[in-house]
């Protein structure tokens, strides 16, 4: 194989052994093989361009998961820091039944008793 172009590849890059293609799945576990493997810390994956199939070592799977978390996240950062926030809704006053007393007025309310006859 005659490689043309220069490959960059960057340090925890998950690529596949044979086309270094990026475009890799989850390979369904079969057999002993996979049994044993998997007890060693390593899971299949196959590539979908070449079908290359090939084992990934659980805690290299878990680093790239976690540095692209970190990167997705510093993206949201970075671009909800450049969104312009909208202005605060202004509040409106509560509308109550009856206006306030002013302030230092006692207001006395006639309490009827419940079992008492009404007055004509």
């Amino acid at each position: 194989m005659q490689v043309k172009d220069k490959i960059d590849l960057d340090s925890g890059d998950l690529r596949c052994p044979r086309c270094f293609g990026k475009d890799l799945a989850p390979s369904q576990p079969r057999g002993v093989r996979d049994w044993l493997m998997s007890r060693l810390g390593k899971v299949p994956r196959h590539c979908r361009f070449c079908e290359k199939r090939f084992y990934v070592e659980q805690e290299a799977l878990r680093a790239i998961q976690r540095s692209l978390a970190q990167a997705r996240h510093a993206a949201w950062e970075e671009i909800s820091r450049q969104r312009p926030q909208a202005p605060p809704r202004p509040r409106l006053p509560l509308k109550s039944a009856a206006p306030a007393p002013p302030a230092g007025e006692a207001v006395a309310t006639p309490i009827a008793p419940s079992n008492a006859p009404p007055q004509s």
